[in-house]
């Protein structure tokens, strides 16, 4: 499939969830309606634009829909999406035949930032995560170019914005607390946003920032594949997780960042994403983008009540991506040049604690370990654990309160602990077959209390852990060893999940083992069958559990 190909069934699939969602249509059962989803409104006017500037009309259907949508409710990255629509209308010269003043007068009120950043300190409302002082910036920024305030409220949140990115992104990738030292998707995401909030606004992108996007770029093009997947861990990820990827490799390109072979290379990977969003993620006889149903599953936040959005949102960052690219020679031939198990470790930040990336590439398969702290409601959830993540292989399940793949100790004091956040070394070498990664807790993460789970991530120093990977074609084995200063009497247990019964899984250490179906959902798809194993340690000052897994 050419790009202009695949431009054209993007586009054609935003003219038709538009169209359904006008009609009242359903998809897996629930209706197409911007009701429930505070981003929506925003998101269908960017999409009524975007058709507009394709077709130069405008359907007689459609005329009603911006009455709608200015009543409707927008927030926060909805006010962005609208703004951005309201931006493309004015330059195609439709603003003032599409709306009256009195219609632009209550978006100009509507349309605010202030209830992501305090307009006298310029600090962000606490109850959003970092990116939102982007989201903030380009509110503003868009008001500014369409005549609503001065540029001094951008520029105010943009040197803050700034700010905070140079304290908590000492490597280049962001954290998405205040130090705490969560990394996910956003965090190599962030600074290729930044970038381009600045293109679209005219602004320039100084030279910390570029430098700052190579470093994601560098890391992003170290774990490309041929199948267009992209980030595979930490929450909403999925699709999003492919789209990251192309994302940062198109505002790379776009700056110049990248050589001659590596132009090619993100070309290439840019139809595959693409191709993957068409063909994987879009359900076609739902006419849909399927992230919820048939076994795939996201947080609450990205839920299905945000079905009409995410239809939309991918479409727009799809476009933008293969706009970028639209003048490249395509190179559908070429393949991404990926030694068999190249492992590479990517430091995330310097602090007291490890926090960073073990990735490589098993044949067409591409690794990723992450060794970070998911903090507050995260830090015990499986998409954040230290476990190998690849697609049909290892997954983390959504809002699962108990890791996979990683041991668990309960304790005589009614306590639930895991070597998941405190991470004070690790090293890896070359063995004859593959490679080792030795990785050190200093304490156990204490994930649960009586039965019920805790918020944020508590150490406990008086267990720690020596957790040894082996890496071999086909083959990964975790081997943990604790070291109990304790005294109380313990329990060791693991759950794991697998996609296929063709893999082969191993337990060594434990008693009592167990494998039954299951109904655990992944982003991919559904996980066929779980595995349990529990071993009853006593006051053992050290003692040894593994796991081996074979693809």
């Amino acid at each position: 499939m050419k790009r202009e190909h695949v431009i054209h069934d993007i586009y054609q699939h935003l003219d038709t969830i538009v169209t359904r969602t006008l009609r009242g249509e359903s998809s897996f059962g629930h209706q197409l309606t911007l009701k429930g989803d505070p981003y929506a409104s925003g998101k269908f006017a960017l999409a009524l634009a975007m058709l507009i500037e394709k077709s130069g009309t405008t359907q007689a259907e459609w005329e009603d829909a911006w009455h709608e949508l200015i009543a409707a409710p927008c927030e926060n990255w909805g006010k962005y999406y609208f703004l951005k629509a309201l931006v493309k209308l004015n330059a195609l010269g439709r603003l003032h035949t599409l709306f009256s003043q009195e219609q632009l007068n209550q978006l100009e009120n509507k349309l605010r930032w202030q209830e992501m950043v305090e307009e006298e300190t310029w600090q962000l409302n606490e109850r959003f995560p970092t990116n939102f002082y982007g989201v903030a910036f380009s509110v503003a920024r868009f008001r500014y170019l369409l005549g609503w305030e001065s540029a001094y409220a951008s520029q105010e949140i943009l040197t803050r914005l700034c700010e905070h990115y140079r304290t908590h992104s000492s490597n280049g990738f962001s954290d998405e607390t205040e130090g705490k030292g969560r990394y996910d998707r956003y965090s190599v995401l962030l600074i290729a946003e930044i970038c381009q909030r600045h293109l679209e606004t005219g602004l320039m992108v100084p030279d910390e920032l570029k430098i700052a996007l190579r470093q994601a770029a560098t890391l992003v093009l170290s774990m490309l594949t041929d199948n267009g997947g992209g980030f595979l861990w930490g929450r909403s990820i999925g699709a999003y997780g492919d789209s990251a990827f192309n994302e940062i490799l198109a505002v790379s390109q776009q700056l110049g960042l990248l050589n001659a072979q590596e132009r090619q290379t993100a070309e290439t990977f840019s139809l595959a994403c693409s191709k993957r969003f068409l063909r994987f993620w879009i359900d076609r006889d739902e006419q849909s983008v399927n992230l919820w149903f048939n076994g795939r599953r996201t947080d609450a936040y990205r839920a299905e009540h945000r079905l009409v959005g995410e239809n939309i949102s991918l479409c727009i960052q799809h476009l933008y991506v293969q706009q970028v690219w639209a003048g490249s020679v395509e190179s559908d031939a070429v393949r991404l040049n990926t030694p068999p198990l190249q492992l590479a470790f990517t430091s995330f930040c310097n602090g007291d604690y490890i926090r960073g990336l073990f990735h490589w590439h098993d044949g067409e398969r591409s690794f990723a370990l992450p060794l970070i702290n998911g903090d507050k409601g995260y830090h015990a959830s499986s998409p954040y654990c230290p476990i190998p993540f690849c697609t049909g292989l290892f997954s983390g399940v959504a809002e699962e309160e108990e890791p996979l793949w990683v041991p668990v100790i309960r304790d005589s004091d009614n306590r639930t602990l895991s070597p998941l956040v405190w991470f004070t070394d690790c090293t890896q070498r070359q063995t004859e077959n593959g490679w080792e990664m030795i990785i050190h807790n200093d304490a156990m993460d204490v994930i649960a209390v009586d039965g019920a789970a805790t918020l944020v991530p508590a150490r406990d120093p008086a267990i720690r852990s020596r957790t040894r990977y082996l890496i071999e074609k086909g083959c990964i084995t975790r081997e943990d060893t604790f070291f109990n200063d304790s005294k109380r009497t313990l329990q060791v247990s693991i759950n794991g999940a697998v996609f296929s019964d063709d893999m082969t899984v191993e337990f060594t250490g434990y008693a009592q083992t167990s494998k039954t179906p299951t109904s655990l959902c992944s982003p991919y798809g559904p996980l066929q069958s779980a595995f349990i194993a529990r071993q009853e340690i006593g006051e053992r000052e050290c003692f040894t559990v593994s796991w081996r897994v074979c693809y």
